[in-house]
């Protein structure tokens, strides 16, 4: 698998150069590395979970958000970086300059990406309103970020992607389970508007 990647990789570096040379724009750079930090350690995600928590119109959608995290945290950085030890672009591309701090951790898959698609996927599945829309646009919005900024590939932003969607669909899934479960079988509506 690290042989696929690394030769799929070359293809990446290239992709990523490009951005480096044609789109990076004084201030794009300065939005995009802002953005880029709303997902660091998911804490904007986690912001947002904790207010939902606290509404009670929106707590079912925090208690799947929380639970998509969590599922999230333990999937991504406490297996699979670990597993795939994919080093980061930057040390590797020749010529590829980082905007942001060296990241402390493995490249695959992208944190921020899945964070940010396992708690956006907990939004759409819990909530009909148009203002879903918004968190989404973030989501996409810092999955960006992280190749604009050159610490990720491409696939380990779509990974990342993936695999949050995966996260907050388990995260439903198991929460509709255990409601079900304590209202004795009955199902209320899940969504909220």
């Amino acid at each position: 698998m690290i042989g696929v990647m690394e030769a799929f990789g070359q293809w990446e570096g290239a992709f990523l150069l490009f951005l480096q040379d044609m789109v990076r724009t004084p201030a794009l750079t300065w939005l995009l590395t802002k953005i880029t930090a709303l997902g660091d350690a998911g804490w904007f995600w986690v912001f947002l979970t904790i207010l939902f928590l606290f509404s009670k119109k929106y707590r079912s959608t925090g208690q799947v958000m929380a639970l998509a995290l969590l599922i999230d945290v333990l999937v991504v950085n406490a297996v699979l970086k670990n597993v795939v030890c994919r080093v980061r672009p930057y040390d590797v591309v020749e010529g590829l300059a980082p905007l942001i701090e060296r990241q402390v951790d493995w490249s695959f898959p992208s944190g921020h990406a899945a964070s940010s698609l396992a708690a956006v996927t907990a939004i759409w599945l819990t909530v009909k309103s148009g203002w879903r829309y918004l968190p989404l646009a973030l989501a996409l919005m810092i999955c960006f970020s992280r190749l604009y900024v050159g610490v990720h590939y491409p696939s380990d932003v779509l990974a990342g992607m993936v695999i949050g969607v995966l996260c907050g669909m388990a995260a439903n899934y198991i929460w509709q389970r255990v409601r079900r479960s304590r209202s004795g079988g009955k199902t209320n509506e899940s969504a909220v508007s």
